[in-house]
């Protein structure tokens, strides 16, 4: 079944890190991946504000991400280590997507989420001098087996924002990233996205 999502106050953080973090989060048969040269992690926050399951409008929710590149089976994909929505977004989770709920706050300027001590505060700061790291089709997690999503990214005009107060990221910590830097931020006020759920596993 098809989902489809509009999203609104979109923001990828990517912060440098080693090939060694990254093997230690991801499961067995999964490579990590440079991007440019660099191994990284993000975190994704946005607001979708319009969804629908097939023909059915889905209430608005915040959704946020963790996620590293990696190869798989020969192909890049991004494996989300988590991805926590607020309440109006768990319903997905019954449909096999890989949601845990959380007390989310994703508003253009701040991304908030005081229980996995996460805080981002922003300003857009015009366009980027660079692109956003590769934002791969194929996404993976693990769900009792690893499973696989093929997302379909419509077109989003990315800016640079910059942070205007230091960032708070304590969830990359506990799963044991090290960190080099401060992130690269990259807001779009609009994008959207669709899948087809459930997810397949991964073969």
């Amino acid at each position: 079944m098809l989902l489809s999502l509009e999203a609104e106050n979109v923001l990828l953080a990517t912060w440098e890190t080693d090939p060694v973090s990254v093997a230690r989060v991801v499961p067995s048969g999964l490579e990590p991946a440079p991007v440019a040269g660099r191994y990284l992690v993000s975190i994704a926050a946005l607001r979708f504000g319009r969804a629908h399951l097939g023909r059915v409008p889905l209430p608005p929710y915040s959704q946020l991400s963790v996620r590293t590149q990696v190869t798989w089976g020969g192909e890049p994909a991004a494996f989300l280590l988590t991805t926590r929505v607020s309440a109006f977004g768990l319903g997905g989770s019954l449909l096999g997507a890989p949601y845990r709920i959380a007390r989310l706050r994703v508003r253009s300027g701040s991304v908030e989420a005081p229980a996995l001590g996460l805080s981002l505060l922003y300003a857009v700061d015009g366009p980027p001098q660079e692109g956003p790291p590769a934002e791969h089709e194929l996404a993976l997690f693990e769900a009792g087996e690893l499973r696989a999503l093929r997302i379909r990214r419509g077109l989003a005009d990315w800016l640079r924002a910059e942070p205007i107060a230091p960032p708070r990221a304590d969830l990359l910590v506990a799963y044991g990233f090290e960190l080099a830097g401060p992130p690269k931020l990259f807001y779009a006020e609009h994008a959207s996205f669709a899948t087809d759920l459930p997810p397949r596993p991964a073969e």
